[in-house]
């Protein structure tokens, strides 16, 4: 087993508190995509259920004018 000594054990804290930054950074920045990602689809998924309903509403018109 390692056994750490000082300024060794300081290096090594201060390594493990840059990783702990750096993964919280990275976890915000993938929830903040991941976020953007959903707001999308729900975009999306209403413009088509849009583009469905206008395209039914036209249908029946012109069948109602035929």
């Amino acid at each position: 087993m390692q056994t750490f000594k000082g300024q060794e054990f300081a290096e090594v804290v201060s390594r493990l508190k840059k990783r702990d930054v750096d993964n919280a950074r990275l976890r915000e920045q993938r929830d903040q995509l991941q976020a953007e990602l959903t707001e999308r689809k729900h975009l999306e998924s209403v413009k088509l259920s849009s583009a469905n309903e206008l395209k039914v509403l036209a249908e029946s018109r012109s069948v109602r004018y035929c």
